[in-house]
């Protein structure tokens, strides 16, 4: 499968992790409860959890992971690169494709 790239515009990119505010997040039992459709893309690689569908406008690098966030500095990806064939599999399996 090939990677949409209709939702990126990156015009950022720092190496480190994201920071965000719990409070906003989580409700009182501890989770974050939002009914909204996600996508997930799988390559051979690679994989993508996409949340939002706004543009992504910069990226915050750790290691594997690559965050994507929107101009309101919200979390719109999460991409795995690298991964094993072995993941790769166990995502297959999970995802039932």
């Amino acid at each position: 499968m090939k990677f949409s790239q209709n939702h990126e515009v990156v015009t950022s990119s720092v190496v480190g992790l994201p920071l965000f505010n719990k409070d906003t997040i989580f409700n009182n039992s501890g989770y974050f409860d939002d009914i909204a459709d996600i996508n997930v893309e799988v390559s051979n690689n690679s994989f993508r959890i996409l949340f939002d569908h706004s543009p992504i406008v910069s990226h915050i690098q750790n290691g594997r992971i690559l965050f994507g966030l929107t101009e309101q500095k919200l979390l719109a990806m999460i991409e795995v690169s690298d991964i094993s064939k072995t993941e790769h599999e166990q995502l297959k399996l999970a995802l039932n494709v």
